[in-house]
């Protein structure tokens, strides 16, 4: 039941997926609107006018642009704004008598103006990113990647799995022409018109939020990024796809597999970190590596597969130093199963919902409020 209404919202959101973020530009000059209308294309974004402030339409702007010609009414209207303009005399008798204005004399600033509109846009990312790593192959990094992911779509959020791992034999990708069997096309095994990783490889210019948000296949509610691409060119468009991702969705899940290295690729050190590992001298001594490539990270442990004769989730916590949030180990049928998407009877079950539930609070991401599980 979890599945179809997972599945329902996926589809039902179609209709609802996020505009590119925009920046707003006040005053009446034709010529300047054409100026700074250039400036947004070539930064990628979107642009909206208004001849003055009481005619600008409501909308949480990016950045919001005016002239000299049409100041703030008040002071804290004021606060942060561009002021824009080609007489640099009059922007900055403008900017003393309202001090929080920003200069902006044009076209000595253009370049300047163009990489501000560029990182205000970017900065409003609001998807926190969860790195998934394993410290060793068959640990079980991709299942766990999915589950989160999926838990996160039940819970009526908008996650996507990200596969830094890619190529033939990826759980990712089967999950994906699983999902969509009926619609497969061509050797990548994806339906017409959905991204994977070659089909951006292909892509020049900006990658935008709006069209992963279209684009990208889905499963059980989560939308997968994934193909059969080299893994080091993938690693190469990564940050830009990121940054896109969490603009565009709730959540990213990255499943980095045991490839230590596309950590650090990423744009800025995630914000949490699930380290899978098996409970065994041999895994503590690696997921220690791999932890201090996380210093900034909130890292937790995910046992999965047996146990070593003497060693539990006591022991892998000592030796590694992070809290084990969940024992895959003691659902033993996920290590007969071969797909990864039959992982979610798990969260079918009380206990196993129970398990993932407390991954991701181990990872402080709470349910939405309002949701009764």
């Amino acid at each position: 039941m979890r599945r179809r209404e997972a599945e329902a919202a996926y589809r039902d959101r179609a209709d609802q997926l996020p505009q590119e973020d925009a920046v707003l530009l006040i005053g009446a000059e034709e010529s300047l609107h054409e100026e700074i209308a250039l400036l947004a294309a070539v930064a990628g974004v979107r642009l909206h006018t208004a001849p003055s402030w009481g005619e600008a339409p409501d909308g949480d702007w990016a950045a919001v642009l005016c002239t000299p010609q049409a100041l703030p009414p008040t002071a804290a209207q004021a606060e942060g704004v561009l002021l824009v303009g080609d007489e640099p005399s009059a922007l900055w008798e403008a900017a003393a008598a309202q001090p929080g204005l920003v200069p902006v004399p044009l076209p000595q600033a253009e370049r300047w103006l163009s990489e501000v509109l560029v990182s205000r846009v970017l900065d409003r990312a609001q998807g926190p990113v969860v790195a998934v790593a394993s410290t060793g192959g068959g640990a079980g990094a991709t299942t766990v990647a999915y589950l989160c992911a999926a838990e996160l779509a039940v819970r009526g959020q908008r996650p996507a799995l990200l596969d830094a791992c890619p190529g033939p034999g990826s759980g990712a990708l089967e999950l994906v022409t699983g999902a969509h069997r009926s619609e497969l096309e061509g050797d990548h095994g994806l339906p017409e018109g959905r991204l994977d990783w070659e089909r951006l490889l292909a892509t020049e210019g900006e990658i935008s939020a709006k069209h992963l948000a279209n684009a990208l296949p889905g499963a059980d509610g989560v939308a997968v990024l994934t193909g059969s691409a080299d893994p080091q060119h993938c690693r190469r468009l990564l940050p830009a796809v990121l940054r896109a991702a969490r603009r565009a969705f709730d959540a990213v899940i990255v499943d980095v597999g045991t490839r230590a290295e596309i950590i650090t690729a990423l744009p800025e050190p995630a914000e949490r970190t699930i380290l899978v590992a098996r409970a065994s001298p041999r895994a503590a001594a690696a997921a220690k590596r791999l932890r201090e490539l996380l210093p900034h990270s909130a890292a937790v442990l995910a046992l999965n597969r047996t146990a070593a004769a003497g060693w539990g989730p006591e022991e892998m916590q000592q030796a590694v130093g992070l809290p084990v949030t969940a024992e895959l180990a003691e659902q033993r049928w996920l290590a007969r199963s071969d797909h990864v998407g039959e992982a979610y009877h798990l969260l079918r079950s009380r206990r196993g919902a129970r398990i993932v539930a407390g991954l991701l609070q181990g990872l402080h991401i709470e349910p939405p409020e309002g949701w009764d599980g």
